[in-house]
């Protein structure tokens, strides 16, 4: 600004500037790169902000899904996982300058890798359950087409295989044993049955 003040203040007394007037362009083009640089940097951080809200509302909503999800889980199974769902509010609010949003967001993408584990340990633990279910199910759909299904020892294994499977929580190491011991007497009464498993 002093160069454009004393060009402008030689060129009001009549002196020559034409060799002043290069450097004043140079120094105005740097000036104008600054701020189309800066612009497209507020620009960013701008998209980078909504990004980074965007991500903590879809996280927020993740999270609480993911706390109801571990609840079922405990109730149901007996070894459950055991993972913290991560507290988004310890992030603190999404920050708004260009220096600040990146290392926010890749906090964001480490929550969200972490309920991701998280949700993908529980699913399975409630989804292996589910299955003994299901297996246990089939197996006894199998002793009933074939005829062998009111055998006492099946009965008693179903019996005791869905009490366990029944109980809140399930031991799980418990009820996959009680679902081999059922498909173990069917396979004993009708060899045919190992087919299934």
């Amino acid at each position: 600004m002093a160069r454009l003040d004393d060009v402008t203040t030689r060129a009001g007394r009549g002196a020559d500037v034409g060799g002043l007037l290069g450097p004043l362009e140079q120094e105005a083009a740097v000036f104008e790169r600054d701020l189309i640089v800066g612009n497209a940097r507020r620009r960013g951080a701008r998209e980078q902000v909504a990004a980074a809200r965007s991500l903590l509302a879809d996280l927020t909503t993740r999270a609480a899904a993911l706390r109801e999800l571990s609840r079922r889980c405990i109730a149901t199974v007996d070894p459950a996982p055991r993972y913290a769902v991560p507290d988004l509010a310890a992030l603190g609010p999404v920050p708004n300058t260009p220096d600040e949003i990146g290392p926010y967001l890749d906090r964001l993408n480490r929550v969200a890798q972490a309920l991701a584990i998280a949700d993908t340990a529980y699913s399975e633990a409630l989804t292996e359950h589910a299955d003994l279910l299901g297996l246990l199910d089939a197996y006894a759909a199998k002793a009933r087409a074939i005829g062998i299904g009111d055998r006492d020892d099946l009965m008693t294994s179903e019996r005791r295989a869905r009490e366990v499977l029944g109980r809140r929580p399930a031991p799980m190491s418990v009820c996959r044993a009680l679902v081999t011991a059922y498909q173990t007497w069917l396979t004993q009464f009708d060899p045919a049955a190992k087919d299934l498993s």
